[in-house]
């Protein structure tokens, strides 16, 4: 037994275990303490109906089920919190007794030393998959960890000699007192917002990253947050900063001040767009850091398979190219999408309405003058009435279902020409997740 999952064990053993949520990640827990750690006296609390995996039925486990965690912190050592609890679903005495706990703090508890860690409103699932493929095709294994795949602890046997790519989300990240040594955000944009006070309270989750890092860690941020509202949070930081971005429409990233430009062959590289650009550089800068050489993390990308949803080719019809971006659940994803195709002459947009600002992608389908604008859902009608007061002068559709949203585009998107499935909204009114609702769009175009 290796000596970071040793010291694991030894920090769990005897204990008094919460595990909060029995989901993906609960179950793991779960799974975990009962191959690895002796003499625990295991509570399980969900929301739901809770059900023990065949394998775990033997244990000894006390369930607790309610719309909130009762559970007093005073029974117990710690909790291990999955991300999708709430933190005012628990008392916040577990905070101040400081026994919260969760999967992501024990990963940057006791691995993070060897930990490249991704967050970011947008473009944290590609970045940290590239990242994955960068090292493994340069001859550093890595496993990933986080929301991409199987929980850590599911892979844990997996870790010892390897490095661990982990994509990190807001929720993840509240509340954690350990850092990644690598640590990247990439990005801050509204969105959350039914979840959080506040876009602040919703950003410092995400700047939570780096809060912990010592003088011996890497936080890689963009260059232009130097003179933004991030500059005192740039300021406080421990770690040594590395910036990335882009120079005159190239990627650079920059390490003790030195610039290095990434030549990218924009026709060869599976991902498109600037905002791509811009995650390449930094997964660069983190493969860099992690002992890859620039040309070799370069010549890797051109055999990096790029993940379905994002900009995703469907098929070409009639002369029409279908592209799926259902990931796309905010107003700048959506312009980034465009961007990334500038003959988009159809773009389909709406979903579930959760308050966000649309006021920038109104602006921008009027300034792009975009022929066609099919729209579905609450955010829907609120493009439809914001495009009509700004005297929006081409096609508005409404759409009901995802077989007339794609009817519609079809017959009204002229040959050599786009047609963008990019929401710019979450998929809850319709879909479980974006996923379902991609596959959707991609079920109707293919049966055209």
């Amino acid at each position: 037994m290796y000596a970071e999952l040793n010291n694991l064990i030894q920090f769990l053993k005897g204990k008094k275990i919460l595990i909060s949520g029995f989901g993906r990640e609960g179950i793991s827990t779960l799974r975990f303490l009962q191959k690895y750690v002796t003499d625990v006296q295991i509570t399980v609390y969900d929301q739901n109906a809770i059900s023990l995996p065949e394998d775990c039925k033997s244990l000894k486990i006390n369930v607790e089920r309610g719309e909130k965690c009762y559970c007093s912190p005073q029974d117990f050592d710690i909790m291990l919190k999955s991300p999708g609890i709430s933190l005012d679903k628990i008392s916040s005495d577990w905070i101040l007794q400081g026994k919260l706990s969760s999967q992501t703090e024990l990963l940057l508890r006791f691995f993070g030393h060897k930990t490249i860690g991704i967050t970011g409103t947008k473009g944290k699932s590609t970045t940290t998959t590239l990242i994955y493929h960068i090292l493994n095709y340069c001859g550093k294994e890595a496993v990933l960890a986080g929301n991409m795949g199987l929980p850590f602890l599911d892979k844990i046997a997996e870790t010892q000699t390897k490095l661990i790519v982990a994509e990190l989300s807001s929720h993840q990240l509240e509340k954690i007192n350990y850092a990644p040594h690598i640590a990247i955000l990439l990005n801050i944009f509204p969105e959350h917002l039914d979840h959080y006070e506040s876009f602040m309270h919703y950003a410092m989750a995400k700047w939570n990253i780096g809060t912990k890092q010592t003088k011996d860690d890497f936080l890689i941020i963009q260059s232009d947050w130097i003179k933004s509202e991030w500059a005192d949070c740039i300021s406080n930081s421990r770690g040594n900063i590395c910036f990335f971005g882009l120079d005159n429409g190239k990627a650079f990233f920059e390490i003790n001040k030195q610039k290095i430009h990434v030549e990218i062959d924009k026709l060869k590289s599976p991902l498109k767009g600037e905002h791509n650009l811009i995650n390449i550089a930094s997964a660069i800068a983190a493969s860099y850091k992690a002992g890859v050489s620039v040309e070799k993390a370069v010549e890797s990308l051109y055999s990096f398979q790029p993940l379905p949803h994002r900009l995703e080719f469907v098929r070409e019809w009639h002369g029409v190219k279908f592209i799926n971006d259902s990931i796309s659940t905010i107003p700048q994803s959506a312009i980034a999408a465009i961007n990334s195709y500038p003959s988009t002459e159809t773009i389909i947009l709406g979903g579930f309405n959760r308050g966000i600002n649309y006021d920038e992608l109104i602006d921008f389908l009027i300034l792009k003058d975009i022929k066609n604008v099919v729209l579905m859902g609450e955010v829907g009608d609120v493009l439809g009435s914001k495009l009509k007061e700004k005297k929006f002068k081409n096609n508005l559709f409404y759409a009901k279902s995802m077989e007339e949203v794609v009817k519609i585009a079809s017959e009204n998107t002229q040959y050599n020409k786009v047609c963008m499935f990019s929401p710019a909204a979450a998929s809850y009114d319709k879909y479980i997740n974006f996923e379902y609702r991609g596959n959707d769009f991609k079920k109707y175009v293919n049966d055209l």
